[in-house]
């Protein structure tokens, strides 16, 4: 007998019934807590946080380790860690369904794209 298993994450599958109970859009497909994990790492080391700290909020007990599986993150330009820091503080607000709005974070998003 085929056992059917869901490819969603129980997480997600929470969150999406509690985004829909609010009449809000689902999380995106493919999203997981693990995806979000390395977005947050990702994103602290972009930002410039010393990897000590990063490696206590994640848990890594090996530099190595995680410098190597976050290397990339680290190597963003001045300009981009900036921007990226003012969102993530929550100095800018990213534009949300507009595309003829111009936002800071356009230059960062043309640097990653291309």
């Amino acid at each position: 007998m085929a056992c059917e298993t869901s490819t969603i994450p129980p997480a997600v599958e929470l969150a999406n019934e509690r985004l829909a109970e609010l009449g809000a859009a689902p999380l995106p497909s493919g999203l997981t807590p693990h995806s979000l994990r390395l977005t947050f790492a990702s994103v602290l080391y972009a930002i410039g946080t010393a990897p000590p700290v990063v490696m206590a909020e994640m848990g890594h007990t090996s530099p190595a380790l995680a410098l190597s599986i976050y290397a990339q993150a680290m190597s963003r330009d001045g300009g981009q860690a900036d921007a990226l820091r003012e969102l993530v503080e929550g100095a800018v607000w990213a534009p949300v369904g507009h595309p003829d709005t111009e936002s800071p974070l356009d230059e960062l998003s043309q640097d990653t794209a291309g």
